[in-house]
């Protein structure tokens, strides 16, 4: 089986006169399966074909106190499950995880 799988980090490097631009904002985001939904998608380097699942529920919930009644604050993916469970198991492949709300 031959799957790359590597997490992509990105640190952008913002000047002074960039910084001062910006205008910092805190937003309180949680995840409610009631209201919320997840939306997923695979796609190879070349954006030729694309894999999506508009229905996404192959996540988990951590089991560190981050659940309080209905609101998540926090979700597990397996990224190299996921593709795997569409039978792509040579390559290289994108995923997004795009969450949205009813």
């Amino acid at each position: 089986m031959a799957i790359s799988f590597s997490q992509i980090f990105t640190s952008d490097q913002y000047s002074s006169n960039e910084l001062n631009l910006l205008n910092a904002i805190s937003i309180d985001v949680t995840f409610d399966p009631s209201i919320n939904y997840i939306e997923y998608i695979i796609t190879d380097n070349n954006n030729s074909f694309k894999i999506i699942d508009e229905q996404y529920n192959r996540y988990s919930f951590p089991t560190d106190g981050t659940v309080t009644s209905n609101s998540i604050s926090s979700i597990d993916f397996d990224p190299l499950s996921d593709i795997q469970t569409k039978n792509l198991n040579v390559g290289d492949y994108i995923t997004y995880y795009n969450f949205f709300q009813n």
